[in-house]
């Protein structure tokens, strides 16, 4: 008894004395936050704002500071606020890929590393720097009259006016090859046009307008009224850039009227970054000035269109 009681107490002193050793489960080490080349389609001498690290889990951390490492030549850029970079692209930078790289540190000391891909091409310009190349004037309707911009010609004598000719060119159902003009209800190819100010479509073209998307008034307004004739009848019946006139409802054409963008916007939300789009590169291609209400409203909407671009048409 006393040998087995021995024994118990030396198996209790040697299980004291040895090294308590615990297998932890093994873990790879986090790896290093990576991210996607964010990219942005810019003009020479545009400017914008790119948020960066958009897929990456340090973009949760609000307090995540940005560093720019490195530009290429004709290209700048600066850390801002909330995990932007502000790319300025110089006015004699040439067409191409520009890459600019950054860095980003959480507050936790987390690290990651990204690309912007800035892609230069001509004849594009973002909104918000295309807004800024407006002039800015008062408005003067002195002297107005609709019957000085001559319209709805058949510039190029195929029987077809500048209205069907827009109508020809939006039908979202194609107008049957062979279909005589003018484009009427009776008359109207099978084809079917959709209006993007309120989201309407229809068969029936008669129940559509052909909508100057900066009204002839509006136009005087801001220059045209120191145009010669011809070139009000150009701008008036301009089917080379697909934003100057537009098939809508006849409702919205009338609710419009010659309103510019602080007094009118299409009824449908989702069209007003589309309409102030293409107000810009109207206005733009035929030098027409802005007052400061319209800017204003503008800018107020574009900011809420992220980073667009638009294309620059000018006239000859």
């Amino acid at each position: 008894m006393a040998r087995r009681r021995l024994t118990g107490w030396a198996i209790i002193l040697v299980a004291a004395l040895t090294p308590l050793v615990v297998v932890a489960p093994t873990s790879a080490a986090p790896a290093e936050p990576t991210t996607r080349p964010d990219r942005v389609v810019v003009g020479a001498g545009d400017r914008v704002r790119v948020a960066v690290l958009a897929n990456d889990r340090v973009r949760r951390k609000k307090r995540a500071r940005v560093r720019v490492l490195r530009t290429p030549p004709r290209i700048r850029a600066r850390a801002v606020k909330h995990r932007r970079v502000l790319v300025r692209v110089g006015p004699r930078a040439k067409p191409g890929t520009y890459r600019v790289r950054y860095r980003v540190i959480d507050v936790r000391g987390r690290k990651a590393r990204g690309v912007i891909r800035v892609v230069v091409r001509r004849g594009v310009r973002v909104l918000s720097s295309a807004i800024d190349d407006l002039r800015i004037e008062p408005e003067v309707r002195t002297g107005y009259d609709r019957d000085r911009f001559r319209h709805w010609i058949d510039a190029d004598g195929d029987g077809c006016n500048t209205r069907s000719e827009v109508l020809i060119a939006e039908a979202v159902t194609p107008v049957a090859t062979g279909t005589s003009c003018p484009i009427t209800n009776a008359n109207s190819g099978g084809g079917s046009w959709y209006s993007y100010f309120d989201g309407v479509t229809t068969t029936s073209p008669t129940g559509f307008d052909i909508d100057h998307l900066v009204p002839l008034a509006e136009a005087w307004d801001s220059g045209a009224r120191t145009w010669t004739d011809a070139r009000r009848e150009a701008f008036a019946n301009d089917l080379d850039d697909p934003r100057t006139l537009v098939a809508v409802t006849a409702s919205s054409n009338r609710s419009k009227s010659d309103r510019d963008p602080a007094e009118w916007l299409p009824p449908r939300a989702a069209a007003h970054c589309r309409y102030v789009r293409e107000w810009v590169a109207v206005k733009l291609r035929w030098d027409l000035s802005v007052d400061v209400a319209e800017r204003d409203t503008l800018r107020s909407v574009t900011d809420g269109c992220g980073q667009t671009t638009i294309r620059l048409l000018r006239t000859p």
